[in-house]
């Protein structure tokens, strides 16, 4: 990662790395970070994170071409298999947003939809830490697109809807054209 290049972080979204320099905070040894802005975050807000962290991982922002790929890809294999275990669920939901593969959060974004639509069907909600997990991945995901194709971000659900489609979120597949 660069100075200037525009990334991924997993929990704050689109970030510009303003610059990459030697800090020390509380009296430790000098280390080298990524000093990011976030584009979509309170104003004035400054991340630093270690060059070397390994459990924060950055990713460039996905290209144009690279948006419509995943878009291919998710109408072909849109959602994972639902897990009825609540904690395990969440304990995977989780571990998806932390790894930050857009595709896998695509897809578990699609398998929340699907849910939620199944069980608005019976009368009921998703439960509580669904609606979450699915609020914080589509911030991200609605974040990075429209960065990439410069929309506002109240824009991206309906692209997301309008180019994959009402049957992929209803759990059936479309045939790539």
């Amino acid at each position: 990662m660069q100075k200037n290049e525009m990334v991924m972080h997993p929990s704050q979204g689109v970030c510009k790395i303003t610059d990459i320099r030697k800090e020390s905070f509380q009296d430790a040894e000098p280390k080298l970070y990524y000093v990011m802005t976030p584009i979509y975050g309170t104003a004035g807000t400054t991340i630093f994170l270690p060059v070397d962290n390994e459990k924060v991982r950055l990713r460039k922002v996905m290209s144009k071409q690279e948006i419509h790929d995943l878009i291919c890809e998710i109408k072909n294999k849109p959602g994972s298999s639902w897990i009825s275990d609540s904690k395990e669920r969440q304990k995977h939901f989780s571990q998806v947003l932390k790894q930050g593969s857009h595709t896998e959060v695509m897809r578990m974004i699609a398998a929340i939809w699907s849910k939620q639509k199944e069980l608005a069907g019976q009368g009921k909600k998703l439960h509580v830490c669904d609606e979450k997990i699915m609020e914080n991945a589509e911030n991200l995901i609605h974040q990075e697109f429209a960065y990439t194709l410069d929309i506002q971000i109240k824009d991206v659900a309906p692209f997301i809807a309008g180019e994959i489609g009402p049957e992929v979120l209803d759990g059936e597949t479309c045939v790539k054209s």
